[in-house]
């Protein structure tokens, strides 16, 4: 397994009943989420949500660029 100390991961796994959403900050900290899927008096997509929730605002593509996520989206610059 590679080594990922000091770098940012999260992963989505969205099933037909719950999404899973999973982040290990660059501390180590590690952030676990369980949405149900579909929830539309609370949010309107159960990935987004998991984003907002975990307050992610920018990823670090490399090579000096930077991917921005804005809802539906993600965008490097």
């Amino acid at each position: 397994m590679a080594d990922t100390k000091g770098m940012f991961d999260f992963a989505i796994d969205r099933g037909g009943t719950f999404t899973d959403v999973f982040a290990r900050l660059a501390d180590g900290r590690e952030r676990v989420l369980k949405l149900l899927s579909r929830d539309p008096q609370n949010y309107k997509d159960a990935p987004t949500e998991g984003i907002r929730r975990l307050d992610i605002n920018t990823v670090a593509a490399g090579g000096g660029s930077r991917l921005f996520f804005s809802p539906f989206k993600f965008a490097g610059i």
